[in-house]
């Protein structure tokens, strides 16, 4: 029996049933592709839907009386159809029911998109409020976020009828799931406004798919706990990294190293598995282990690269430190086994499972995308959500493999986890894009160049540079789209500082760098990712370069890949505070008086306040101060990330710090 056709008739009130739902499909599709033929009906209906009154005046009364009955009609039908309850095992209910939810979604959405689109007939016009496709100012943006109003009458009819024909009973076919989902034809607003962004294209999707890591299973989750729990209460680092001057001493860090790591390996092993870890106590037998120590290790560092954030601060450190001595050749030999394994990658978990052309789906944009509800009605909100959801189900069902090695489940857990990439992308990337807004709002022009505001002077106010006002505005705003660019590539970079960490080729040298003792080690492959990133942002910039160019990497700044990583993941760390607070000025004066009466006097109005807390970021958060030459900071890469922490160290000191404690900021340290 073909799924989402119904089972034969066994009693009379069977027949009624089916005679309804076949009554149902009729007066639906009818109602659908009556609306198909004129635009005008279809934009009155979504108005009349919704309750709102909008500018009608070019329709005429009948049309828009026309388009009210038929809106009654469809969803009489629709109720019938979802009263049928003796659909047969085979039969897909949730997705019917999603046909019936994105169809009313479609009938009952944004009635500016809707009216627009009637009108016209044209191109989608996926934008937000400012008229750009991904819902932020960064043009070539790699997620995919929906907009606040988009054109959903090019194709919405078609697809609509098809989703009520197929639910009611339609032949089981390819094309006909596509527009079970509601999603055939022309896309959804949601659809349209994934797709207008370029970092949603085919392409796009396969390179940022490479590094990508996929979600944790279960299962996984289960020996991530034990990993945690086993590097929690090891001091691994404070036992090995002991400078020494002599072969004798090396020898000895060199069995310590293997001490220690065959400590941790046994203790994983026992707490797993009790009978293999009282075996490998005897035997010492690590090989007979490897895969299950490839896959832990593997499963923690995926982890963190999904987390760069907020996961494992600590106890990623030991863990990287403890494989890189690990893969050291003297070490891999004695242990008999190499315990580093590829970090699975959406992209290598698809290829592995013959599904790659996923990637190149059309409706990855919209099983992905942001559902952002900044500036938007409920119903549109839940319409985006419904098409989403739609747009997973609908890919789960056309990837899966029949013969169970690829999961539906599986299918999904892969659309999350390129959900989960736009999350934090919009999470820390977009700080930047709202820093960069407030400072073209507040400091371009020919007003505050004559004001001279951000100009700054070296020996004053701890600053080490000297800058006009157009100079400084220059490398500030340089400085904070390199760090959403770099942010924006921070999963493929950790997926680069991984492999130069984890080389066997690629050695360090533990050194004392004025900083305490690190390990130096070499990080071509981020070196060569950071040249890139640079030189595409200098690209990009008309008023040319402002500052050095100078990426400090395996130095006594910046030792090796994983601390220079450390320093992006903070970023949002730094700037949302400062967001947040800027942001609730106008309800914290509202609320207190008190509160008002001190931003009066100290800075005129909520607005004043908000500018001079800007000016002075903008100043000696990009000042060159924080260490003690122009090498460690300055106007170089590093430099500049440097001199704005060392503005946060002093926020205590700032005429404006009381407004930070009563909005209420903590610390710069990511809990806020």
């Amino acid at each position: 029996m073909k799924r989402g056709t119904p089972p034969s008739a066994a009693s009379s009130d069977d027949e009624g049933l089916r005679s309804t739902a076949d009554s149902a499909r009729v007066a639906a599709l009818n109602a659908a592709l009556d609306g198909d033929t004129d635009g005008a009906e279809t934009g009155a209906a979504a108005s009349v839907a919704d309750g709102v009154e909008d500018d009608l005046s070019g329709v005429p009364p009948e049309v828009i009386a026309a388009a009210a009955e038929r809106e009654g009609a469809a969803r009489a039908a629709l109720d019938a159809v979802l009263a049928v309850r003796d659909w047969d095992a085979e039969t897909d209910v949730d997705t019917l029911r999603s046909a019936v939810r994105v169809l009313l979604g479609e009938v009952t959405g944004d009635r500016g998109a809707a009216m627009v689109g009637s009108g016209g007939g044209g191109a989608p016009m996926a934008v937000d409020h400012e008229g750009l496709a991904n819902g932020h100012a960064g043009g070539s943006n790699g997620h995919a976020v929906s907009a606040t109003r988009g054109d959903v009458t090019g194709g919405a009819p078609t697809a609509a009828g098809a989703a009520v024909d197929a639910a009611a009973g339609a032949p089981d076919k390819d094309s006909d799931e596509d527009e079970v989902m509601g999603l055939a034809g022309e896309p959804s607003s949601l659809a349209g406004t994934a797709a207008a962004g370029p970092g949603s294209s085919p392409a796009a999707f396969a390179s940022r798919a490479k590094y990508i890591p996929m979600r944790l299973t279960a299962d996984e989750r289960a020996t991530l706990r034990l990993v945690e729990a086993t590097l929690s209460v090891s001091d691994y680092t404070g036992e090995v990294d002991i400078l020494s001057y002599s072969k004798a001493a090396a020898r000895k860090r060199m069995h310590t190293q293997l001490r220690v790591l065959c400590a941790i390996l046994t203790g994983l092993t026992v707490a797993a598995d009790f009978k293999a870890g009282a075996a490998l106590l005897e035997s010492r037998d690590f090989a007979g282990n490897e895969a299950w120590f490839r896959s832990a290790f593997e499963i923690a560092r995926r982890h963190k690269v999904s987390n760069p954030h907020c996961m494992m601060k600590v106890e990623y450190g030991k863990l990287m430190y403890l494989l890189m001595d690990a893969v050291s050749p003297p070490i891999a030999r004695l242990l008999g086994m190499d315990v580093v394994a590829p970090i699975e990658t959406v992209a290598s978990f698809l290829a592995s499972h013959g599904a790659s052309e996923l990637l190149a789906d059309p409706l990855l944009p919209v099983a992905t995308a942001e559902v952002v509800a900044t500036g938007k009605t409920r119903p549109v909100i839940q319409r985006e959500i419904r098409a989403k959801e739609a747009a997973v189900e609908r890919l789960a069902r056309r990837y899966a493999s029949p013969d169970r090695s690829l999961p539906a489940d599986e299918v999904r857990r892969a659309l999350y986890s390129l959900g989960d990439n736009n999350a934090y992308l919009r999470f820390s990337r977009d700080a930047c894009d709202r820093m960069l807004e407030m400072l073209r709002h507040f400091f371009h022009g020919p007003g505050p160049a004559a004001k001279n505001e951000l100009a700054i002077l070296a020996g004053r106010g701890g600053a080490r540079l000297s800058h006009g006002h157009a100079r400084q505005y220059a490398f500030v705003e340089q400085s904070l789209v390199l760090w959403r660019e770099i942010v924006h590539n921070l999963f493929g970079l950790w997926c680069m500082a991984d492999a130069d960490l984890l080389d066997s080729s690629n050695g360090y040298t533990l050194r004392n760098t004025g900083q305490g003792l690190h390990r130096v080690q070499q990080a071509p492959r981020v070196e060569r990712a950071m040249a890139n990133i640079l030189r595409n942002v200098q690209a990009k910039i008309q008023t040319g370069w402002v500052g050095s160019s100078v990426v400090h990497i395996a130095d006594a700044n910046v030792p090796n890949a994983y601390t220079f990583l450390i320093k992006y993941t903070h970023v949002q760390d730094l700037l949302m505070p400062i967001i947040n607070v800027l942001d609730g000025l106008d309800s914290l004066a509202r609320k207190d008086a008190r509160v008002n009466s001190l931003i009066v006097d100290a800075w005129g109005d909520v607005e004043g306040a908000r500018r001079a807390i800007l000016r002075d970021f903008f100043r000696h958060a990009f000042d060159g101060s924080g260490a003690d030459s122009f090498f460690s900071a300055g106007s170089c890469i590093d430099g500049r990330m440097t001199s704005a922490w060392n503005w946060c160290a002093k926020i205590e000191s700032k005429s404006f710090y009381p407004l930070f404690l009563l909005s209420g900021f903590t610390s710069f340290d990511g809990k806020w």
